[in-house]
């Protein structure tokens, strides 16, 4: 048996195989939280059982895919869920007894209907462009109905949504980088919301003004600026040309608030003022924060609210106290299974959407109707609303009906004590549209931006930054080896993506690259890839890591010397964490530089010749939640390739958390990441 330190109130246990089969988490008041694991014959988790009387148990399909899942809270079951699937493993049937939906896809793998024929009937209707962006959505319930449009630029971004039965509409403009600059809401023809934003040149939001329908006038403005790492240092709000309110922020070295200090004008000209210490964004005259060394929200206080919140070691939130009530949190991976309060439970239930609704005990099953951003707007228990909300693009309520319920903006869960978002890996600040702490994996530029200024057209459910262009091909594929490399050396399986060119507002050409897959243990279908490229985007190289091998395939070569799909290849070895390059002479002087060619003369007749790239990168590791995500979901993959007595060298590097023995050199390898949390980078 083998125990890892997280920390110096964390432990992970593992067997002699390496699955993790215990995990104990101490927060700052000595309360200690323990989850074990059990796991089935392909490694797969089968129960999750924790110290406060709550058990989780999975069964799977030969695909993996979960078949049943159930909650057992003191020996009571608080949720028991039946899942079915396609032949393409897509879920078609969702039952827990009081709610049973079906689903089906268009031929492009499209949701298309969603049904609820249980004890209420309703329906949703999808309908897509050729871009595969959502163009309506029909919602029809027994007592009420929705009925969005969408319309969008040529580069797909949203301009219009309608809901034309409720006469609700909402216009969308944005600048040249996509930021969003303006967004108006109107209902039966009536402005709720009309705002304004700008950006400097790093995507901080300079500026947001609001506007007044009745005076026509920009009415309220608010002022922000930054220093040079893209910490807000000041937010000046002004009516009518008249500054009301101030804030100065003061920082320490490791990007935390250290201080915020809070003015408020009165009109004869006052001022008062309060200080705020070990904050870092608040929005309010007094809000003090506390963090742990994990840069993890622990105690927060406004002078008449005091919430004190713990973590369980796969660093999800397992409990918050506010002003002395305790909430407990249980997680079905990184969705939240259930909460706890005063000895009331609270289950919620999810389907391919998201958030779906929740139950409490010996109540009716409470139903969350979503806008097409996955916002929860209204709240409805049996034929009765019960529940309704309003919000701006960026998540600012503007207007709330029931403050009980924690689900709210993008379906995630709303603290009222401190109007924080809680996006499981940081809090992100609505009115602010920023994250109160820096990204964790150090994303892009701006490490405390939000969905990079368009909330709109992104989600970011980890609180992790939205994706991020490069200047050249090579630096995005080195991002890809950055963020992947260790994904694919865990699974023993190939990720790929493709990379792609776009012009950017100053007319210079900018490269990105495609969601990635997960493909085989020895291949990966780049061309699957395209259809998740942006309209207008220019396919100009792909990118692969080789799980089990060093060396470019025949199929690579094939694939990079396609006369109509051909482009450049780079391959991530797994061994070194080194790049490689399949591409012909004419193209290095744009897909590489001075590398070192390594190709022999049959490659060298082809056109086509093999290159190093010699890069250091530092390397995201692998949260315990994901590696135990990635278990369950891929491991029988693994498991079945082996039975076919694999020749290319798989023999000898076996799944690491399955039922065969550890490769030894990996063991030590996926055990350090393991002792490492998702905000570390390993180098």
């Amino acid at each position: 048996m083998i125990s890892a330190a997280l920390g110096p109130q964390n432990k992970t246990t593992y067997n002699g195989i390496g699955q993790v089969i215990s995990t104990t988490a101490e927060n700052q008041n000595g309360e200690t939280v323990e989850e074990s694991y059990t796991y089935d014959q392909f490694g797969r988790i089968a129960t999750k059982t924790s110290n406060d009387g709550t058990v989780q148990s999975y069964t799977y399909d030969k695909n993996s895919n979960v078949l049943t899942y159930k909650m057992d809270k003191d020996g009571e079951t608080k949720n028991d869920i039946a899942y079915t699937y396609n032949s393409l493993n897509r879920l078609t049937k969702f039952d827990n007894g009081d709610m049973m939906f079906t689903y089906s896809y268009d031929k492009n793998g499209n949701l298309f209907v969603v049904l609820n024929n249980k004890t209420f009937d309703y329906n949703y209707l999808f309908t897509y462009n050729k871009a595969n962006l959502p163009t309506k959505i029909e919602m029809d319930y027994e007592k009420n109905s929705y009925n969005y449009t969408m319309s969008y630029f040529a580069n797909g971004q949203k301009y219009l949504e309608q809901d034309t039965v409720n006469n609700v509409l909402n216009e969308y403009d944005y600048d040249s980088l996509g930021h969003l600059v303006v967004e108006l809401k109107m209902v039966d023809n009536a402005t709720v919301a009309q705002l304004e934003y700008s950006y400097d040149k790093r995507g901080n939001r300079k500026s947001m003004k609001s506007f007044n329908d009745a005076t026509q006038t920009w009415d309220v403005v608010t002022d922000y600026t930054y220093d040079a790492n893209n910490r807000m240092t000041s937010a000046t709000r002004s009516v009518l040309g008249d500054v009301t309110n101030t804030a100065q922020y003061y920082y320490d070295r490791n990007g935390n608030t250290l201080a915020e200090q809070n003015k408020t004008y009165t009109m004869s000209g006052e001022e008062s003022s309060d200080m705020a210490l070990s904050g870092r964004v608040g929005s309010s005259t007094t809000k003090v924060y506390t963090y742990d060394r994990l840069n993890r929200l622990m105690q927060y206080n406004d002078g008449s609210t005091e919430a004190v919140y713990t973590y369980g070691v796969d660093n999800l939130r397992a409990s918050k106290k506010v002003n002395g009530e305790k909430t407990e949190f249980v997680w079905n991976g990184q969705n939240l299974a259930g909460e706890t309060t005063d000895g009331i439970s609270t289950i919620y239930n999810y389907d391919v959407t998201g958030i779906a609704g929740y139950k409490k005990d010996n109540e009716e099953e409470v139903r969350y109707i979503k806008d097409p951003h996955g916002n929860v707007i209204d709240m409805q228990q049996g034929y009765d609303f019960i529940g309704s909300y309003d919000y701006s693009a960026f998540g600012n309520q503007l207007t709330s009906t029931n403050e009980d319920n924690p689900f709210r903006y993008c379906g995630e869960y709303y603290d009222n004590e401190s109007g924080n978002i809680y996006l499981r890996n940081r809090y992100y600040n609505a009115p602010t549209g920023r994250f109160i702490s820096e990204d964790p994996i150090k994303d892009g530029l701006n490490w405390y931006s939000y969905c990079g200024g368009n909330p709109v057209m992104s989600v970011d459910p980890l609180g992790l930054a939205a994706g991020d262009e490069f200047k050249t091909i090579l630096e995005a594929a080195i991002d890809f080896d950055t963020e992947y490399i260790t994904t694919s050396k865990y699974l023993r399986m190939e990720v790929g993506s493709l990379i792609y060119s776009y012009e950017s507002s100053d007319g210079e050409t900018v490269y990105s690259y495609a969601k990635p897959i997960i493909g085989e243990v020895h291949s990966v279908k780049l061309d699957e890839v395209a259809k998740d490229l942006p309209e207008g985007a220019i396919r100009v190289a792909g990118v692969h890591s080789h799980a089990n091998s060093q060396q470019f395939s025949l199929d690579d070569m094939m694939w990079a010397q396609h006369p109509v799909l051909g482009v450049p290849l780079y391959m991530v070895n797994v061994e070194n964490n080194a790049l490689k390059l399949f591409a012909s002479d004419l193209q290095m002087n744009i897909y590489g530089g001075a590398e070192t060619y390594i190709g022999d003369d049959s490659s060298a007749k082809s056109g086509y010749n093999e290159y190093n790239i010699d890069v250091k990168t530092n390397i995201r590791g692998l949260s315990l939640s994901e590696e135990i995500a990635l278990q369950y979901v891929y491991g029988s993959k693994w498991d079945e390739h082996m039975k076919e007595d694999c020749g290319f060298g798989c023999i000898n590097k076996n799944w690491p958390n399955g039922p065969r023995d550890w490769n030894i050199k990996d063991s030590a390898f996926i055990k350090e990441w393991a002792a490492k949390t998702l905000s570390k980078r390993y180098k």
